[in-house]
């Protein structure tokens, strides 16, 4: 399942390029119905949705026990050759629709409590890259940084474009509202 959003094309250079939050948001309250700003725990609506695209949802760590069980070849990360920037763009609009459907979860299982998304990065993360195992995406690592002096988890995704010999890295942060 995947949800068709519009979004502009990635412009030529791609040192950064950044997607259109609130245009997104926007775009998948229409379709799905959820407001990311206004869901509250135990809010669930017993739609099967949020779980298909985080099959391996946990607000802490069980989660882990079911991948290893599911995926003990996975050595290292890969990156993903891409043809062209269509291509990537779908998958970048995907790992979106991960990302909001993993704060969905979150709020509603009550992750981090009243300070969610503070201090859920670790367990929101885990959970992008082991769900994105399960979904058969390899390219989807744990990183961490300990710039200043706190620490900050999020999930990467390495890539190529192929045809322009282009390598470059996609950031994945689940828990980017807790900056704004």
């Amino acid at each position: 399942m995947e949800f068709n959003l519009n979004h502009p094309r990635i412009p030529l250079n791609l040192s950064e390029f950044d997607l259109d939050i609130g245009h997104l948001e926007y775009q998948m309250k229409k379709i799905t119905g959820y407001d990311i700003k206004n869901i509250e725990k135990d809010s669930n609506t017993n739609d099967n949705v949020p779980k298909q695209f985080v099959p391996l949802f946990s607000p802490e760590w069980e989660g882990a026990t079911e991948f290893v069980k599911f995926n003990n070849n996975l050595k290292k990360p890969v990156s993903k050759i891409y043809s062209d920037r269509e291509s990537l763009l779908k998958d970048v609009l995907y790992f979106y629709q991960m990302l909001f459907f993993q704060e969905v979860l979150a709020k509603q299982s009550g992750m981090g409590g009243d300070q969610y998304p503070k201090n859920s990065c670790g367990p929101s993360s885990r959970n992008i890259v082991l769900s994105g195992a399960r979904l058969g995406i390899d390219n989807l690592a744990y990183a961490y940084s300990d710039a200043l002096t706190f620490g900050h988890i999020y999930t990467i995704a390495p890539f190529r474009l192929e045809k322009e010999n282009v390598k470059g890295l996609i950031i994945l942060d689940p828990t980017y509202a807790q900056f704004n």
